[in-house]
């Protein structure tokens, strides 16, 4: 059995500001909204290969979590955040070859995007 990919399922008690958050800041699209995009209980966004599901109905409180993402060019993402969010940390190079920055979604989970470090 060969693991094809991982999609985290993350819960939240509105999911307007996550929807807001994912699509106009990270650059994530709405792939599936139910019932609608208005008034959402279940969201799925993807990007590139990546897809990450939000849901309203699930286990509360919120548990500390994090999400990793992966990506080509770090300090291309980091350019690309509007003004109003800035990182909870890095861009910075750890000894196990990765260099990562983290932002926080309206939910409180550490989002950090990671790359290989440039030798």
């Amino acid at each position: 059995m060969a693991t094809k990919r991982i999609v985290p399922v993350l819960y939240a008690e509105s999911l307007k500001e996550i929807v807001s958050f994912y699509t106009d800041v990270l650059g994530f699209q709405v792939d599936t909204a139910i019932p609608n995009l208005d008034d959402p209980e279940l969201v799925i966004f993807d990007r590139d290969d990546a897809s990450l599901m939000y849901s309203k109905v699930g286990p509360m409180p919120r548990s500390s979590s994090q999400i990793n993402v992966e990506v080509d060019d770090i300090y291309a993402v980091v350019e690309s955040l509007p003004d109003s969010v800035k990182p909870e940390w890095g861009p910075e190079h750890f000894d196990y070859g990765r260099t990562e920055f983290g932002v926080r979604d309206p939910n409180n989970i550490l989002v950090v995007f990671s790359m290989p470090t440039r030798a």
